[in-house]
């Protein structure tokens, strides 16, 4: 290996760590609480939001999506399964929950699937993320809780 494979590596496994720190956090609080607000929700995009924050919820299916990411979005099975040290049923595993979540979908190419990456279905965290942030503004602040910096 050369150096600069070594210090891509390094950085990519810098970069992954951190991204799996924070959705690891994250995941500890993807469980909306039954209000006003969230009753509103139809029932379909609700089962939506649990499909994708189970999904989400383990660390290899998010290590799954990151590596997909870094490697332009999309991959072949083998060569996600090859990333992974898990065996292969655990890797196809994996693999399905994320395509029922509607995070993956995939094409046949001759005997190989290409996975990709549903950005579309990911705008459902990033909504529900701004959520909050919406709730925050509109509410006029903290609810006299001091923020943690």
């Amino acid at each position: 290996m050369t150096t600069g494979s070594l210090i891509g590596h390094s950085m990519f496994s810098r970069v992954a760590k951190y991204l799996l720190t924070i959705l690891s956090r994250s995941a500890k609080y993807i469980v909306m609480a039954k209000s006003k607000a969230a009753t509103r929700e139809p029932k379909a995009r609700m089962d939506a939001y649990e499909a994708v924050f189970t999904a989400l919820a383990h660390p290899a299916r998010r290590r799954i999506l990151l590596t997909l990411n870094f490697e332009g979005g999309s991959m072949t099975a083998g060569k996600i399964a090859d990333v992974f040290e898990h065996a292969w049923p655990t890797t196809t595993r994996h693999i399905r929950v994320l395509e029922s979540a509607g995070l993956l979908c995939h094409d046949q190419k001759g005997r190989n699937r290409v996975y990709h990456i549903n950005r579309r279905r990911l705008e459902l965290v990033r909504d529900w993320l701004t959520w909050f942030s919406k709730a925050r503004t509109n509410t006029g602040g903290t609810h006299g809780h001091k923020e943690k910096s």
